[in-house]
């Protein structure tokens, strides 16, 4: 049986600009330019399959619109989902109002004529849609496949399968901010492997001390961040906090003391995990999202945040599946709503 498909999108119309927007994201709208595209995703209203879709596109190809759009307004608002074309009155307001919503689906086609495409061409287009996620499997579609499965592949998040996804962005993060990491550091929860697989310029660090609050290999000295009395104020370059501040039961207080130990002018490097199963040591309170870590920096002179991951990466990095079983492209790509981890380079 062919694969079943739909549309499922937002469009909005504004002045002579057609865009694909994504309701209550902080994902960008995606500009729709051609006039293939707008055919393609009304033709998945009543298509299935790409074989109808091509079919329905001929069919619909030189016929009349059903209603000129321009009529609605200059500013307009269309929910294509569910097999629906749903003119949304007042913008995503009337999503959740029924009477502020207008059904066009028996007016189609609304962007007709159609440019003439052969097969190869409909396909490429259809295939740039979907991997927007303006067309996505129909209900019931979803290839499942390993996924299906109710523990993960590897219960210590990837290590055992290769290089964890977040220990690959922590890379990116480091490389991006490898030139605040210089003179008197302090890093807080780390320990000596971890400053080995950092990579870090050694010729621009003058002193490289690690707090923990438990004692071990490159631990050298053991206490508590919550404590300000643990570092002399105004003392230190850079403080790198990674994968720690989710362990805090008072992360503000920990970011406040971090703040009172900097040089003025000196660097946090932090980096929280917001996709990643719960971990016991010592105790896992948060899950810092973007909006809430940088509000923790809210004192500090500037702060800039770097987010990484998309929707496989969270989807892989919960499944405990290694950055070495995804493509550079796929890691690469990313999704303001879908970060694995979130970091922070604020400056005293």
């Amino acid at each position: 049986m062919s694969q079943q498909y739909c549309t499922s999108t937002f469009i909005r119309r504004t002045g002579g600009t057609t865009q694909a927007v994504f309701g209550w994201s902080q994902r960008a709208a995606v500009p729709l330019s051609s006039p293939m595209q707008l055919a393609i995703l009304e033709c998945f209203v009543q298509a299935q399959t790409l074989a109808s879709g091509y079919q329905i596109y001929q069919e619909w190809q030189t016929q009349p619109v059903g209603i000129e759009l321009s009529t609605l307004g200059e500013n307009l608002l269309l929910k294509i989902m569910q097999n629906e074309i749903i003119y949304l009155t007042q913008g995503f307001p009337s999503y959740l109002q029924p009477e502020q919503q207008v059904n066009l689906t028996d007016k189609l086609p609304l962007f007709s004529p159609y440019p003439a495409v052969n097969l190869p061409e409909f396909q490429a287009t259809f295939q740039q849609l979907y991997e927007l996620g303006l067309i996505v499997p129909a209900v019931g579609q979803i290839n499942w496949g390993d996924v299906r499965r109710w523990a993960p592949v590897c219960a210590i998040t990837g290590f055992s399968r290769g290089t964890p996804i977040d220990r690959y962005y922590q890379k990116q993060f480091l490389q991006t901010v490898g030139d605040k990491i210089k003179g008197n550091i302090l890093e807080i929860g780390g320990v000596a492997k971890d400053r080995e697989f950092y990579d870090l310029n050694l010729a621009q660090i003058t002193t490289y001390r690690c707090m923990n609050i438990e004692a071990g290999a490159g631990v050298d000295f053991v206490g508590d961040a919550h404590d300000p009395n643990m570092v002399m104020a105004d003392s230190v370059d850079a403080i790198l906090i990674f994968n720690v501040l989710e362990h805090c039961y008072d992360p503000s207080c920990v970011i406040d003391n971090i703040h009172q130990w900097l040089k003025p002018g000196g660097w946090c490097l932090a980096l929280v995990p917001t996709a990643q199963r719960l971990h016991d040591r010592p105790a896992d309170y948060w899950r810092l999202l973007p909006d809430g870590l940088t509000y923790l920096f809210r004192h500090y002179a500037q702060c800039n945040l770097y987010t990484y991951g998309n929707t496989l990466t969270v989807l892989a990095t919960f499944l405990g599946v290694a950055m070495e079983e995804l493509t550079l492209q796929e890691l690469a790509t990313q999704h303001p709503d879908y970060p694995v981890i979130a970091c922070v380079a604020a400056q005293k």
